[in-house]
C-alpha cells in the first residue's frame, strides 16, 4: 500500500475527493515530487516525472533517503536543507546540484513543507529542472564576457548612435584608445570630441546615413580631440542598422590611423623629395613596366629629348615600338628582359639619329618584391 493508498482511509467524504484530486495531479505532473517519511526522510513516494528526471526505478528509491541514493551533489547544502525544514516546517533553495542515478548533473530548485495526515508527518517535496535554463544563462554570461573582452582589446572603439544623433553605447576600450569614459561618451555625438572644424562633418554624416536608410553605409575621416589636447586622426566606418531589433541604430567603428596617415605622409614627402631629384637632373631617367615594357614615369628631360629630337609627344603606357624605328624594338625589350632578368649593367648606345653616343644604365627596382626596370642615360 503507497502513501496515497494509505491517505484514503478516511470516512470524510471530502478529504477523500481531496486525495483523489492529489493523485491525479501528482501522478500527471511534469514536474518531480516525492513524499518522504518525516522521522526517517526516506521516500515513500515519487511520481513519473521524478523517475523520469532522475532516471531510476521505483524499486531503486521508496525505502531510501536521499543520502543512500546519492542524490545530492553537496551532501552539506542537504544537511543544511533539513534542518531549515525541521525549524521552519517549509524550505526553498535554487541552483542544487542534483546527481541522477547515472551521475549526470543536473542543476534544480526545491520546494518542500511539512504537512500531518491521519496524525502522521510528512514532507511534500517539489523539484524544478533548471539544467537547460541555467546553461543557457551561463552561456550568455560567458558569451557577454567574451565580447566585452573582445571589445575591449580590438583596435577600433564601438559606437551605436540612434536616430536622434546619440550615442546609446560605447565600447569600453574607448578609454583605453582615446582616454574618455565611455559613460561620460553617451548621450549627444558631440561628446566624442571631434575638432570642432569636423563636428559639422560628423553630424551631416550620422543624418546622411539615417535619410539613406537601412543597410547603408558610409566612411568618414575626422580629427580627433583628446581629453589631453592631442588630437588622433580618426576613420569613422558606419553602417544603417536601425531596423536591427538588437542594434537600432547605426553601428559605427571608429578606428585611430594617426599612425598610418605619418607614414602616408612620410611616404609622399620621400616621393615629392624622389621627383624633385630626377627632375633637376640633367640625364634622361624613366621607369617602364616590367611585364609589358610600357613608360610608366620620366623626368623633363626623357620628354624633352623626345619632344626635340623626335617630334615625339611622350605618353605614359608607350611601348619601345612606339619610341624607336622598328629596327631598334628587339635591342630594346631584349635590355629591359636582361635587366629583370640578371641585374643592373651598362651599355653605350648610339642614338637613332647617329649624332650622339650615350652611356646607358639599366637596372630593376624591386618595390614590395615587385621589379620595376629603370633606365638611366647618360648623355
Amino acid at each position: 500500500m503507497n502513501f496515497i493508498q494509505e491517505a484514503l482511509i478516511t470516512t470524510d467524504e471530502e478529504t477523500i475527493k481531496y486525495h483523489i484530486l492529489f493523485t491525479l495531479a501528482f501522478n500527471k505532473s511534469n514536474t518531480p515530487m516525492s513524499i518522504f517519511d518525516y522521522d526517517t526522510n526516506r521516500y515513500i513516494d515519487v511520481n513519473p516525472a521524478f523517475l523520469k528526471a532522475f532516471e531510476y526505478k521505483r524499486e531503486e528509491v521508496i525505502g531510501k533517503t536521499t543520502a543512500e541514493i546519492n542524490m545530492y551533489e553537496e551532501p552539506e547544502i542537504r544537511d543544511h536543507l533539513i534542518e531549515s525544514l525541521i525549524k521552519t516546517g517549509k524550505v526553498k533553495s535554487d541552483n542544487l546540484r542534483i546527481l541522477t542515478k547515472t551521475g549526470d548533473r543536473r542543476i534544480g530548485s526545491l520546494a518542500a513543507e511539512v504537512f500531518e495526515l491521519n496524525g502522521k508527518k510528512y514532507i511534500y517535496s517539489v523539484m524544478n529542472d533548471l539544467t537547460e535554463s541555467v546553461s543557457i544563462k551561463e552561456a550568455i554570461v560567458k558569451r557577454e564576457r567574451l565580447y566585452r573582452k573582445i571589445t575591449e582589446n580590438i583596435s577600433d572603439v564601438v559606437v551605436i548612435v540612434n536616430k536622434d544623433q546619440e550615442n546609446t553605447y560605447v565600447s569600453p576600450n574607448m578609454k583605453r584608445l582615446f582616454g574618455i569614459d565611455p559613460k561620460n561618451a553617451l548621450g549627444p555625438i558631440d561628446l566624442l570630441s571631434a575638432h570642432p572644424e569636423d563636428k559639422p562633418l560628423v553630424t551631416a554624416f550620422f543624418n546622411d546615413l539615417i535619410h539613406k536608410g537601412p543597410e547603408s553605409e558610409d566612411m568618414l575621416e575626422i580629427r580627433f580631440v583628446r581629453p589631453d589636447g592631442n588630437i588622433n586622426i580618426v576613420e569613422i566606418n558606419a553602417r544603417n542598422l536601425t531596423t536591427d531589433p538588437v542594434i537600432q541604430g547605426i553601428l559605427a567603428n571608429y578606428h585611430d590611423i594617426s599612425e598610418r596617415r605619418k607614414l602616408e605622409n612620410k611616404i609622399e614627402e620621400e616621393a615629392e623629395r624622389y621627383h624633385a631629384l630626377i627632375e633637376s637632373s640633367k640625364a634622361m631617367i624613366w621607369v617602364v613596366d616590367p611585364v609589358n615594357f610600357g613608360v610608366m614615369t620620366y623626368n623633363s628631360t626623357f620628354y624633352n629629348y623626345f619632344k626635340s629630337e623626335r617630334n615625339i609627344e611622350l605618353k605614359v603606357g608607350m611601348k619601345p615600338e612606339e619610341l624607336v624605328p622598328p629596327d631598334y624594338v628587339k635591342d630594346w625589350y631584349a635590355r629591359y628582359q636582361k635587366a629583370k632578368d640578371e641585374g643592373p649593367f651598362e651599355v653605350i648606345y648610339q642614338t637613332v639619329t647617329r649624332t650622339k653616343y650615350l652611356r646607358l644604365s639599366l637596372y630593376p627596382m624591386i618595390v614590395n618584391g615587385e621589379i620595376i626596370g629603370c633606365v638611366r642615360v647618360w648623355g
